[in-house]
C-alpha cells in the first residue's frame, strides 16, 4: 500500500482527452488519502488493449491507463461466448467447376426456375430435407435472411447468382405455453447458386447447424421483471483482480460506495433480444441487456430465462432530380467539410461539398424536396410566390444526430423565389472548426456511401437503403482515438479529437494525439459494418414482424459474417469508393518519429493466421487480397472497367453471402468470377493475390 501511494496522479491533456485510470475527464487529481489510495487500487489493475474500430491504439502500441475491469466498476466481466466448433455439422463445398470431381458428387442441380427466387428457396430447403444429417438440420430449424439475385455485370459473361443466406431458428413454448422462436447463435448456413446455360446449380455451401440444441431450454422460469431485476443485479457484481487480498477487498468497498452515490443517475439494463448461445459449454437461452458502466461506456448482461445465471461482458465488440424547371423554385445546397484530398485520401482542403439526399422543408416544416447526390433540388411553383425554405443535416438516409447537444444546429434558412436559382451553404462558419465540419462530414459521407453501394457497389437493396434509426453521432467522447457503428440503437459514432495517455509495451507513459474521427475513409468503414448488420436479419413478413412470436428475432444483434472479413469489407468499400488504398491516414497527430501515418492500407503482404485474435489482423489478409484483385483487374481491363468489376466481383459477393472466415472469403470471390458458361477467366489473378496473403486456395473442392 505504501508503494501504491507513491503512485503520482495523471492530468488529462486536453478536456477532450479520454479518461485516465487516475483522472476522469473533468474531475481534479485526487489529493486526500482516501482519494489517493483508491486512485492507486484503480492505476494497478491490468491494462487492455483498445482498437481502432478497434485498433488504432494496439496498432501504436500503447495500453490506455484505464482498465477494461475500472472501465467496468463494481461490475466482474466474464468471457464473451463464442458460438462452439465442436457439436456443429460444419458444412464447406465450394465447386470452381461445374463438371464433377471423383472426390464428390460436384455441383447439384435444382429443379426450380432460375427467375424466380421463391423458387430457388423451396429447392434448397428441398435439398436440405433430403439429408439433414448431412446439413445438420432440417429446413424447419433454417429462418431466411435473404435469396437475392445479383446479375452478372453488364459487358461480361459473368454468371448470374442468387445468394440463399439462412439463420438456424429453433421454437419453443413461452412462458404461458404459447410457441416463439429464437435464434441460435453461431448457426447459419449460405448457399451459393449460379445460372449456368439457363439452368440453377448450387456451386457452394458453407456453414454450421447445431443438431442438439434442445428447444427445452427455452421456457422461461421467470417472467420479465424479474429477468430484469436479475440483469439489474449482475450489474452490482465486485471487480475480480489478481491484486492482494486487501485490494480485493478495498476494491469492492469502493466500487460499492461510488455505486451507491451514483445509483440515482444510473440507466436500467434494456432488453435487445433473446438468443440461444453457449456459455461456458452448455446451450442456454438468455435475454440480452444492454447496460453501461459508471462512465458509460457498453456492457451486455445476458440472463438465462431458465435458470437465472446472469453473465456480463464487454459490447465493445458490437461496437462499426434534377430540377424540374425554371418556372419553380430551384436550387444547390453545399455544406462546408473535409474534402477528399489530390491522392483521394483524408485530410483534403476544408470545401462547401454538394450536401447530397437532404431534406427541404417548407414553412410548416413538411419535407417539399430532397436534393439530389449533387445538391440540387426543386420545388414546384404555387400561388405563393417566394418561399422560405429550410435545409438540415437530415435526409433520406441519415440525420445529425448530436448527443452532447453541445454544437448548435447546422442549417441554413433559403428566401427562395420563383425562376431564380437559390443557393445555400451549411457551416459557414471558420475554417479551423473542426466539430463542426465533423457534423457535416458526418451526414455527408455516410448518405454517399448508401448511394455508392446501391450504384457502383452493386448493392440495390432497401434494407440498405433504410434510414439509420440513432442517425450520425459526432464529436462523441466516449471512446476517443475511436470510431464505431452500433447495432443496438442503429447509430454511426464519431469521435472528438482526444489526447490518450498510457503506458507503452516498455513500461513508460506515452501520450497519443488523435484526430478527429470523422474523416471520409473512416466512415465509409464505418457505413459498411451498417450494410453488414442490416444484411444479417432474418426476412419476416409484416405480419410476422408484428407477431409476439417472433419479437426476439425481428431485430438481431451480432451478423453471421465472421469479425475479421466484417473488418476487411469495411475497409475494401472505403478503399474502392475512393481508389486509394489507405484507411485513417494522418489518424495520429504529431505521433513519435517512425510510428505509422495511417491505420490499415490495401497495399500489405499480410499472411492470413487463423490463430490471431484481433479480427482486424485476420481482415488486413482480405482487404490487402481485394485491393491487389482490384489493381490486377485494372491492368487487364483497363483502369475504370477493372475498379468497375472488382466493385461488382467483391462487394456484392462478400455483403450478401457474410462468409464466416477470410478463406471461405477469397473462395467466394473466386467463385464470383465464374461465367454463365462454367469458366473463371480470372482465376490466376485470384488465386496469386490470394497466395500473397498466405493462403492456397482448393484446386476444385473445398474441405
Amino acid at each position: 500500500l505504501a508503494a501504491a501511494l507513491a503512485v503520482a496522479p495523471v492530468a488529462p491533456a486536453t478536456s477532450a482527452a479520454a479518461p485516465t485510470a487516475a483522472v476522469t475527464r473533468g474531475e481534479t487529481a485526487p489529493t486526500t488519502l482516501f482519494g489517493r489510495l483508491t486512485q492507486a487500487i484503480k492505476d494497478s489493475l491490468p491494462s487492455f488493449g483498445a482498437r481502432f474500430d478497434g485498433a488504432a491504439l494496439a496498432r501504436y502500441s500503447i495500453s490506455p491507463a484505464s482498465t477494461e475491469a475500472a472501465l467496468r466498476e463494481g461490475v466482474r466481466l466474464d468471457k464473451k461466448p463464442r458460438a462452439p466448433k465442436e457439436g456443429a455439422v460444419r458444412v464447406s463445398k465450394f465447386h470452381f467447376s461445374a463438371e464433377p470431381s471423383s472426390a464428390d458428387e460436384g455441383p447439384v442441380a435444382l429443379e426450380a426456375d432460375p427467375k424466380d427466387a421463391a423458387s430457388i428457396e423451396r429447392a434448397l430447403r428441398k435439398l436440405v430435407d433430403s439429408d439433414p444429417k448431412r446439413y445438420g438440420a432440417s429446413s424447419d430449424d433454417m429462418g431466411k435472411v435473404h435469396v437475392q439475385f445479383v446479375p452478372g455485370a453488364k459487358g461480361t459473361d459473368q454468371a448470374d447468382t442468387y445468394y440463399a443466406l439462412f439463420r438456424q431458428l429453433k421454437t419453443g413454448a413461452d412462458l404461458d405455453g404459447s410457441p416463439y422462436h429464437l435464434l441460435v447463435d453461431g448457426g447459419s448456413l449460405t448457399f451459393v447458386v449460379k445460372v449456368l446455360d439457363g439452368k440453377p446449380v448450387v456451386m457452394a455451401a458453407e456453414g454450421r447447424l447445431y443438431p442438439d440444441v434442445s428447444a427445452d431450454i427455452m421456457t422461461p422460469a421467470f417472467d420479465d421483471v424479474k429477468l430484469a431485476r436479475l440483469a439489474q443485479d449482475r450489474l452490482h457484481k465486485p471487480v475480480k483482480t489478481s491484486i492482494s487480498k486487501m485490494r480485493r477487498e478495498l476494491s469492492r468497498v469502493w466500487s460499492f460506495i461510488v455505486r451507491k452515490v451514483k445509483a440515482a443517475s444510473e440507466k436500467a439494463p434494456q432488453l435487445l433480444t433473446r438468443e440461444i448461445t453457449n456459455v461456458e459449454g452448455t446451450w442456454r437461452a438468455v435475454n440480452i441487456y444492454q447496460a453501461s458502466d459508471l462512465k458509460g461506456r457498453p456492457v451486455i448482461v445476458a440472463v438465462d430465462v431458465r435458470s437465472g445465471e446472469a453473465f456480463a461482458w464487454s459490447a465493445q465488440e458490437l461496437l462499426r432530380q434534377a430540377p424540374a424547371g425554371t418556372d419553380g423554385i430551384s436550387g444547390v445546397v453545399t455544406a462546408r467539410g473535409t474534402t477528399l484530398s489530390a491522392t483521394n485520401g483524408d485530410h483534403g482542403p476544408e470545401d462547401a461539398m454538394p450536401l447530397p439526399y437532404a431534406n427541404v422543408y417548407d414553412e410548416q416544416g413538411r419535407v417539399v424536396a430532397v436534393t439530389a447526390e449533387d445538391g440540387s433540388f426543386a420545388v414546384p411553383a404555387d400561388s405563393r410566390g417566394a418561399r422560405t425554405l429550410t435545409v438540415k443535416l437530415e435526409g433520406r438516409y441519415a440525420k445529425l444526430s448530436d448527443d452532447d447537444k453541445k454544437n448548435p444546429p447546422i442549417q441554413a434558412v433559403i428566401k427562395a423565389v420563383p425562376g431564380q436559382v437559390a443557393n445555400a451553404v451549411l457551416n459557414t462558419g471558420a475554417d479551423d472548426d473542426t466539430e463542426r465540419a465533423a457534423d457535416v462530414n458526418g451526414y455527408v459521407y455516410y448518405s454517399k456511401q448508401v448511394a455508392w453501394l446501391k450504384g457502383p457497389g452493386g448493392v440495390s437493396d432497401g434494407r440498405v437503403e433504410s434510414q439509420l434509426a440513432g442517425g450520425v453521432r459526432a464529436n462523441r467522447t466516449d471512446m476517443p482515438g475511436n470510431a464505431y457503428y452500433s447495432p443496438a440503437d442503429d447509430s454511426l459514432n464519431l469521435q472528438a479529437e482526444a489526447e490518450l495517455t498510457g503506458k507503452g509495451k516498455d513500461g513508460k507513459k506515452k501520450t497519443i494525439h488523435f484526430e478527429n474521427t470523422a474523416q471520409p475513409s473512416i466512415i465509409y468503414h464505418e457505413s459498411t459494418h451498417r450494410a453488414v448488420q442490416i444484411l444479417s436479419q432474418l426476412a419476416l413478413s409484416a405480419e410476422q414482424a408484428a407477431s409476439k412470436a417472433f419479437r426476439f428475432v425481428a431485430r438481431i444483434v451480432e451478423p453471421v459474417m465472421d469479425g475479421g472479413v466484417n473488418e476487411a469489407i469495411a475497409d475494401t468499400v472505403s478503399m474502392f469508393m475512393r481508389g486509394s488504398p489507405l484507411i485513417g491516414e494522418g489518424f495520429m497527430i504529431d505521433g513519435p518519429a517512425g510510428s505509422p501515418e495511417f491505420i490499415r492500407t490495401g497495399e500489405n503482404d499480410t499472411v492470413f493466421d487463423p490463430k490471431d485474435p484481433d479480427p482486424h489482423a485476420q481482415g488486413e489478409a482480405f482487404m490487402g487480397f481485394t485491393w491487389m484483385v482490384r489493381q490486377g483487374l485494372s491492368r487487364a481491363l483497363g483502369a475504370a472497367a477493372g475498379a468497375a468489376y472488382a466493385n461488382l466481383l467483391i462487394v456484392p459477393t462478400t455483403l450478401y453471402s457474410q462468409p464466416q472466415d477470410v478463406p471461405t472469403a477469397m473462395m467466394h470471390v473466386l467463385l464470383g468470377d465464374m461465367t454463365s458458361a462454367g469458366a473463371i477467366p480470372h482465376e490466376a489473378l485470384i488465386r496469386h493475390a490470394a497466395r500473397q496473403h498466405g493462403l492456397d486456395l482448393p484446386a476444385g473442392l473445398g474441405k
